[in-house]
């Protein structure tokens, strides 16, 4: 009975390091492909051109914007009263 329980032990053990053996393959193939990934200067450009969308649309919307009055309302971007969303198209 002992020899028995040892066996169920041993696969147990060969169970969890096949499952290491995968989950550390998987890893090292993941490493492996974000490290030639990010050595292409194609992946930086395109992550710096993502990045400066947004900069340019604010910078965009600073300079077209025109002086607001001391205590008005800056009109929102998207709210404009003949869309039929807000509430001044209704009255």
């Amino acid at each position: 009975m002992p020899a028995e329980r040892g066996t169920d032990v041993t696969a147990a053990a060969q169970g969890a390091l096949v499952t290491n053996t995968r989950l550390s393959s998987s890893l090292s193939l993941m490493a492996s492909e974000l490290s030639v990934l990010f050595r292409r200067l194609r992946t930086w450009a395109m992550l710096l051109a993502l990045a400066a969308i947004p900069i340019l649309i604010a910078a965009a919307v600073k300079l077209s914007s025109h002086p607001v009055a001391p205590g008005a309302v800056r009109p929102s971007l998207i709210a404009s009263p003949r869309t039929g969303f807000s509430s001044a198209s209704r009255q």
